[in-house]
């Protein structure tokens, strides 16, 4: 599964050093923590967050950027009103 997040660079970088300091890269947090979460929770919570999901067709890098960009004007036009 391709998950993408529009988060901030600063934040990105505060994540990237807090898992560097735990001897991680930032995808190995991540995925522990996915991994934490899914014993949290039932599977049938899982299946039905899946199922909610939209299935989404192999992107490619300029069909991220252009959500990203979307994403962005979205919320700058939504703080802006």
């Amino acid at each position: 599964m391709t998950l993408v997040l529009d988060i901030p660079e600063q934040k990105l970088q505060q994540a990237e050093a807090a898992a560097k300091a735990n001897g991680k890269t930032l995808l190995e947090a991540l995925e522990e923590y996915v991994d934490a979460l899914s014993k949290q929770h039932s599977a049938s919570n899982w299946q039905r967050l899946s199922a909610s999901l939209p299935d989404v067709p192999e992107l490619t890098e300029e069909d991220i950027a252009t959500e990203i960009r979307n994403a962005r004007i979205e919320r700058r036009n939504q703080t802006q009103h």
